[in-house]
């Protein structure tokens, strides 16, 4: 059990390098299509988190054909309890997403309530599970997600 910090959490995007769960989520059917495989890079997926005296926001993103066609959907999170270490839960309210195309942004109408458990967090690597299934069905509960700083994973793309 490590202690719970928002400055360990990492700001910036956290690349996701592993799940497991019941279901493979949505966002990472998608970044890894059959299309996607003729791409000279893989495409990238994760999240940014980041804290703020206002309270926190969350930043979920997801490549299909590389940066050139992305999804994004955010919202807030605020911790559900004052619990100084992991496992720390927050609840999570999404409130739109964006398809991106070239220069151009969609937005798209997503939106809806989540549940996240972070289980482990350090400098170089996180661990999180959703412990509920999102409305639209984007994930499933007990999803497992590792994730590391995208620094780390994809150097050029910071």
């Amino acid at each position: 059990c490590v202690p719970f910090d928002a400055a360990r959490f990492g700001d910036g995007l956290w690349i996701t390098v592993y799940t497991c769960g019941a279901e493979t989520p949505r966002w990472q059917r998608l970044a890894q299509s059959r299309a996607s495989r003729l791409l000279p890079s893989p495409n990238v997926a994760g999240q940014r988190y980041s804290f703020s005296d206002d309270g926190g926001r969350v930043l979920n993103y997801a490549e299909l054909v590389g940066a050139a066609l992305h999804i994004t959907a955010g919202g807030a999170f605020e911790a559900v309890d004052a619990a100084q270490r992991c496992p720390k839960d927050f609840s999570v309210q999404i409130d739109g997403g964006t398809v991106c195309v070239g220069g151009l942004t969609l937005a798209l109408p997503i939106s809806g309530p989540g549940y996240l458990r972070v289980l482990y967090t350090s400098p170089a690597i996180r661990i999180l599970t959703s412990l509920t299934r999102s409305p639209d069905r984007w994930e499933d509960a007990g999803l497992v997600a590792v994730q590391l700083p995208a620094e780390r994973v994809a150097p050029d793309w910071v």
